[in-house]
């Protein structure tokens, strides 16, 4: 009897299954479709978290290189004031012309070779700390890229004479004085070279 039971349960259940397999299959494949969905929802939301943090920390770091960048303001370098003051005082014809000084004039006064060499070093650790990112760039170029420009150039025969008994001896800072005298002359802010070769020769 009990034999008899199973038997008829079985078949009931076969007949349910053959009569309703269409419904099952929509409902397996409709599972398998939702857990799919899940795991991609799962893996784009962890996607968007970590970008989230990625561009978090990464305007952070913008941040404080930037803050980093104005605590490096010439104004609150005195000796860099004094230093600069000192040559512009001794040598006011050249720079009121915008003549580069050669290097017999400043070597033959020696706190001018001081104040130039001062002037060079402290450009140096700036144009180091550009190229390794310690500092921003578009800050730095914005407080001081014109007075960089003009400062380098007055003082560029003596750092090429420099450079004849060391040719690494600013090299980080006359790539940057390139790069940002392309700069500054894409936005007119300085004349092109060959008015420059007309006013000093």
């Amino acid at each position: 009897m009990e034999d008899n039971q199973i038997s008829i349960f079985a078949a009931e259940f076969g007949a349910f299954v053959r009569e309703h397999s269409l419904e099952l299959d929509l409902g397996i494949r409709s599972l398998q479709l939702l857990v799919g969905i899940g795991i991609v929802s799962s893996a784009w939301i962890a996607y968007q978290t970590f970008q989230a943090s990625r561009n978090e920390f990464r305007a952070a770091r913008i941040a404080a290189k930037k803050e980093k960048t104005l605590e490096y303001s010439l104004t609150r370098n005195r000796r860099y004031q004094e230093a600069r003051e000192f040559l512009e005082k001794t040598y006011e014809s050249a720079f009121r012309d915008n003549s580069p000084l050669n290097y017999g004039q400043i070597q033959s006064n020696e706190q001018a070779y001081l104040s130039a060499k001062y002037l060079l070093s402290h450009w140096e650790v700036m144009a180091i700390s550009l190229e390794n990112e310690i500092i921003d760039n578009d800050t730095a170029y914005e407080m001081v890229g014109l007075t960089f420009y003009k400062t380098v150039g007055m003082l560029r025969h003596f750092i090429e004479e420099m450079q004849r008994n060391n040719d690494r001896r600013y090299t980080t800072l006359m790539k940057l004085y390139a790069t940002w005298e392309d700069d500054l002359r894409k936005q007119g802010a300085v004349p092109p070279r060959d008015q420059i070769r007309r006013e000093q020769y």
